[in-house]
């Protein structure tokens, strides 16, 4: 499925998880949590193991936190009615993102789904920083150009990757760069129709940079969100 050549601009909705032991950070995993689901009458309730974590609206981030390993039971709840569920195992010094979203459905009633994503945290070297994009909104393929400096364009080809519960979603890269200033540009797919501008982003080096698509495009509320990880050694 085509979905994006590239995208910029994060968020997250957090596992801020029950109490855990004072563990060194090796031993600990690091999960961030976003809200990418608009138009809901209200704030969703975090739950982990059945313990309420947090609240949060659209848009809204929590964490990173560090997390003991081990697999844990997550839900979405609005007005005490789960919305979302799944579980997921969290292995220590790995980095971790919960994403609640739409799943775009071609006939125009979208789905909403919880994903639990491994991040590449890795160290990126002297000079380079990282970027990955993710396609998590109700919206249609989208083609991207990631501008750099003179107008230089900057492609890259989305895959259908599996999220950590063996779901497909639209991932570009993750994909190793050069630091500096660029320029999102995103298009509806196979034409010069543009449907969002990032403006000036900056790219700083020893770090990962991971970029959703999020919110609805018919209904106004779609959006880039970046979450950033350092990479620096």
């Amino acid at each position: 499925m085509k979905m994006i050549r590239m995208l910029l601009s994060v968020f997250a909705v957090a596992i801020g998880l029950v109490t855990i032991p004072q563990l060194h950070a090796a031993e600990t995993a690091k999960v961030t949590v976003i809200h990418g689901i608009s138009g809901l009458p209200k704030a969703v309730d975090v739950y982990a193991n059945g313990a309420y974590l947090f609240s949060f609206d659209y848009k809204g981030v929590v964490g990173p936190v560090e997390l003991a390993p081990d697999t844990y039971n997550l839900e979405v709840k609005l007005d005490g009615t789960t919305v979302l569920s799944t579980s997921a195992f969290v292995e220590a010094g790995k980095n971790y993102t919960v994403l609640a979203h739409f799943k775009y459905v071609a006939d125009g009633t979208p789905g909403i789904a919880l994903s639990v994503f491994e991040n590449d945290a890795t160290g990126t070297g002297p000079g380079q920083t990282r970027l990955t994009v993710r396609h998590a909104a109700d919206a249609p393929a989208v083609d991207v150009d990631l501008l750099r400096g003179g107008g230089r364009s900057l492609l890259l080809g989305v895959e259908d990757l599996a999220n950590a519960q063996g779901e497909p979603v639209g991932q570009a890269g993750p994909v190793l760069i050069r630091p500096g200033a660029y320029r999102a540009e995103l298009y509806a797919a196979g034409t010069n129709v543009k449907a969002f501008d990032s403006g000036r982003l900056a790219l700083r080096p020893n770090t990962a940079y991971i970029v959703y698509a999020i919110g609805s495009l018919t209904g106004g509320t779609f959006d880039l969100l970046v979450q950033t990880i350092n990479t620096g050694k």
